[in-house]
């Protein structure tokens, strides 16, 4: 009967300590989280741009030609009146 009560006090006391204890572990999780995402943006906005200014990232190919000789010919379609 010693043993029943002890572990249902042991019990009930984790749980009665998890309740309030619980939510205040997950708030400093979310908050250490929070801290990481900012420090990452404030590194990724460092590259300074001006206002207006246009970036390019990737340059074209220059391997890729407009027109390439031999492709085939042009044929003119015209309408056809029934």
């Amino acid at each position: 009967m010693k043993f029943i009560f002890t572990v249902l006090i042991i019990f009930y006391g984790f749980r009665l300590l998890m309740k309030f204890l619980f939510p205040f572990f997950i708030k400093k999780m979310m908050h250490n989280v929070e801290q990481k995402v900012r420090s990452q943006q404030a590194n990724s906005n460092q590259e300074t741009t001006k206002v207006g200014q246009t970036v390019i990232d990737k340059a074209p190919n220059k391997n890729n030609t407009v027109a390439k000789d031999g492709v085939g010919e042009y044929v003119d379609f015209e309408e056809v009146d029934e």
